[in-house]
């Protein structure tokens, strides 16, 4: 009688420390993940082309250029197509946008971002 308790006192102690482990592993894991940040920023930008993406975003889009330093090349994704409509090629807009990002840097170059307000810009004023 004395080794099978034995045996099952070992057990338990082995499943005691392998759950004490994975929990343990489990928690360093949370602390170590990279979290999102969101960012947005407004800003003139030129239209460079437009397009219709049903499967990639959320129907309609823009590929945009920042007509300011540090002229980066970014997509706005455009919920509304009445908006989209409006949107001319070689066109310049002054918009809103957003984005996520891991970590700190609000990198917009070749990123996706969601349009919160454009308005055109008039060249003839």
């Amino acid at each position: 009688m004395r080794p099978i308790i034995r045996s099952v006192s070992i057990i338990i102690l082995l499943l005691v420390l392998a759950l004490v482990y994975f929990w343990n592993t489990d928690k360093k894991n949370e602390r170590n993940e990279v979290t999102d940040f969101n960012h947005s920023a407004t800003m003139n930008i030129q239209v460079i082309e437009r397009y219709k993406d049903n499967d990639r975003f959320s129907g309609f889009g823009v590929k945009a250029r920042n007509v300011n330093t540090p002229f980066q090349e970014f997509y706005i994704t455009i919920e509304d197509e009445r908006v989209y409509n409006l949107i001319e090629d070689e066109k310049e807009y002054f918009v809103n946008v957003t984005w996520e990002s891991q970590g700190t840097q609000p990198e917009i170059s070749g990123k996706s971002t969601k349009l919160l307000q454009i308005e055109h810009l008039d060249s003839e004023q």
